[in-house]
């Protein structure tokens, strides 16, 4: 009988994957959530004077509109065109369908997705490292580490499984 060995019951494998593999797909399909909302947002800006948003959205954080911060952003924004809001929007759509396929394949255990998820998450290390020697903060060592996790987390899983998807395929 399927999942006895010698009259003694023993689990059966339902396949499902590890709770670190299933919190690093939630990890990745939660920012392509939050990507598709950032274009369609981009997009939805297209005939706005997009200046006086920044300045509203500054005034109702209540935030300092002398700041540079403040300052930068609504020269930014004054910046922006349709074709660059068109060219963000697109790629926070795109950005997010790949985020979201990648969360959904790493959840269902596919070895692409874990070595996309590897390489993806590795080309963002350097920028990090970057960004956080030339302004460190609480903020940017956080995503540094949780970003270092996440690759460590899936370089070990992809090396353990290694043996085991040669001699199991799905």
């Amino acid at each position: 009988m399927k999942g006895e060995v010698q009259g003694v019951p023993t689990p059966v494998t339902t396949g499902e994957a590890p709770l670190g593999l299933r919190s690093v797909a939630m990890f990745e399909f939660g920012k392509g959530i939050l990507f598709i909302i950032l274009g369609m947002g981009a997009l939805s800006l297209e005939h706005r004077d997009l200046a006086r948003a920044a300045d509203t959205l500054i005034k109702s954080l209540h935030l300092d509109p002398t700041w540079q911060y403040s300052m930068y952003l609504v020269h930014q924004a004054s910046l922006l065109t349709v074709v660059r809001l068109k060219w963000i929007g697109a790629l926070g759509l795109a950005v997010g369908t790949i985020r979201i396929a990648e969360g959904y394949f790493l959840w269902h255990q596919k070895a692409w997705a874990e070595w996309f998820a590897v390489i993806s998450s590795c080309i963002y290390l350097p920028i990090e490292i970057y960004h956080f020697y030339h302004s460190p903060d609480l903020l940017g060592a956080t995503v540094f580490v949780v970003n270092l996790i996440i690759v460590v987390y899936l370089a070990l899983l992809l090396h353990s499984n290694k043996k085991e998807r040669a001699t199991n395929p799905k």
